[in-house]
């Protein structure tokens, strides 16, 4: 699973960075999506099966199961890290 998940991401990244017609540096562009793709509400969105999307806005495959099952992991690990919100009922 992680093998193939790193090579999957290598190989996103690749055909963004040809997209983008070196308009950006490959290490600015890696921070950039996992920037994006560590947000939660990207996070949320990883449900096996729903269609995934290329920097172009064109469906390019679905979600399978373990990348859900990750996406669900790192949330789990989000939501261990949040402060808790104080309610607007115990600032009266």
């Amino acid at each position: 699973m992680g093998r193939l998940y790193l090579s999957t991401a290598r190989t996103r990244r690749s055909r963004a960075l040809a997209a983008l017609g070196g308009a950006i540096q490959p290490r600015d562009l890696k921070s950039a999506l996992r920037a994006y793709t560590s947000r939660a509400s990207y996070l949320r969105t990883l449900t096996a099966g729903a269609p995934r999307v290329g920097i172009d806005g064109e469906p390019v495959g679905a979600v399978a199961p373990d990348e859900e099952a990750v996406a669900k992991a790192r949330l789990a690990e989000i939501a261990k890290r949040a402060v808790p919100r104080p309610s607007v009922h115990a600032m009266f």
